[in-house]
C-alpha cells in the first residue's frame, strides 16, 4: 500500500504532529491549503479505502477524488470521496476568503460525477476539468461545473481574490471557459481565467435572491430575517459564528418566487441558547448573495 502523509512543523522546523491516511491500495496527495484559522484542506486520488478520521471512505471505482478538511491539530472536520466509476483525481484546493473550500479535479469517462449538485458527464475521449465550491464548515455543496476542451486535456489550479475565482493551468485542445472560445495554438497551452463567484457563463445561472438585514439588530432573544427569491429555489438560511462554524440552519424548504420572512430564536441546532456575540447568516447554496452580520446581546 502507498499512503498519504501530512506533517506540521514549527517555523524553526521542529516537528509538531504528523498523520498517515490510507487503509488499502494506493493513495496520492496532490495539493493542500491552510486558512487564517489554521484549518487544512487536502485533495488527491484514492485507489482504495481511506480514513481521515471521520470513518472509512471507499471509492466507487478507483481512482476517486478525495477532499478532506482538518483542524490546526490535524483532527478531522469533514471528508468525502467523489467519483463515478471512471478516472477522477483531485488536482488543487484553496480556501476562499469566507473559509469555503475550492476544488479543481479532472477525469474522463461517460459515467456521471456529482460533487453534491447535478451530475456531470465528461467527454469520452478527453480529460475534462471539474471545479467545485463547498461550505467550509461541513463540506456541503455550493456549486460545481465542468470545463472541457475538444478531444484534449484540461488541467488547472484554483484560487480566490476579493470574491473572484481565478483559474490557471494548461490545455491541449480548443477550450470554451464560458466566456469566449480559446483556440489551442498547438501542443500544451497555458490559460488564465477570472470569474465572478457564480462563474457567469460557465454553467447554469444560480437562482437570484436577496437577503435583508435582520431586525432588530442587536437582538435578544429573537430576530426576524427577511429574504426574497426571483425564481423557485430551496431556501435554507445558515447561521454561523465568527469562526465559520454553522450553529443553526433555518430550513424553509422549496419555495416559489416571492418575499419571505422567518425568525431565529438564538438557539443552535440542538436547541441550546447560544452565547452573546457576533453571528453571520446566509442563504445556503447562493454564493452570489452576500452574508449579513448580526449581534446577539444578552
Amino acid at each position: 500500500a502507498i499512503d498519504v502523509f501530512l506533517a506540521k512543523f514549527s517555523e524553526s522546523g521542529a516537528h509538531l504532529w504528523s498523520k498517515r491516511f490510507g487503509l488499502s491500495n494506493y493513495h496520492e496527495g496532490a495539493d493542500l491549503a491552510v486558512d487564517a484559522n489554521g484549518r487544512i484542506a487536502i485533495t488527491g486520488r484514492a485507489w482504495g479505502d481511506i480514513d481521515f478520521g471521520g470513518g472509512t471512505l471507499s471509492p466507487v471505482a478507483a481512482p476517486d477524488i478525495f477532499l478532506a478538511v482538518l483542524n490546526s491539530s490535524g483532527g478531522h472536520v469533514w471528508s468525502s470521496l467523489y467519483g463515478a466509476g471512471n478516472y477522477e483525481v483531485g488536482q488543487s484546493v484553496a480556501f476562499a476568503s469566507n473559509h469555503d473550500v475550492l476544488l479543481t479535479a479532472h477525469g474522463y469517462g461517460t459515467d456521471p460525477v456529482s460533487f453534491g449538485g447535478d451530475p456531470m458527464v465528461a467527454q469520452e475521449y478527453s480529460l475534462d476539468m471539474y471545479i467545485a465550491r463547498f461550505f467550509g464548515a461541513n463540506g456541503d455543496h455550493r456549486w460545481s461545473y465542468r470545463l472541457y476542451g475538444t478531444g484534449g486535456s484540461t488541467y488547472g489550479y484554483i484560487d480566490e481574490h476579493e470574491g473572484e475565482i481565478i483559474l490557471g493551468g494548461t490545455m491541449t485542445a480548443d477550450n470554451d471557459f464560458g466566456l469566449s472560445p480559446l483556440p489551442n495554438a498547438g501542443g500544451q497551452d497555458i490559460f488564465v481565467v477570472r470569474y465572478g463567484d457564480q462563474l457567469t457563463g460557465a454553467g447554469p445561472t444560480l437562482a437570484r435572491a436577496t437577503l435583508l438585514q435582520n431586525s432588530p439588530n442587536p437582538f435578544n432573544p429573537q430576530t426576524r430575517i427577511e429574504y426574497s427569491l426571483a425564481s423557485p429555489a430551496m431556501a435554507v438560511i445558515e447561521i454561523f459564528d465568527a469562526s465559520g462554524a454553522v450553529v443553526a440552519r433555518l430550513d424553509e424548504g422549496q419555495q416559489p418566487a416571492g418575499a419571505y420572512s422567518t425568525m431565529w430564536n438564538g438557539r443552535d441546532m440542538n436547541g441550546r441558547a447560544v452565547v452573546s456575540g457576533v453571528y453571520f447568516y446566509r442563504l445556503a447554496g447562493m454564493p452570489e448573495v452576500a452574508a449579513k452580520k448580526m449581534v446577539l446581546l444578552k
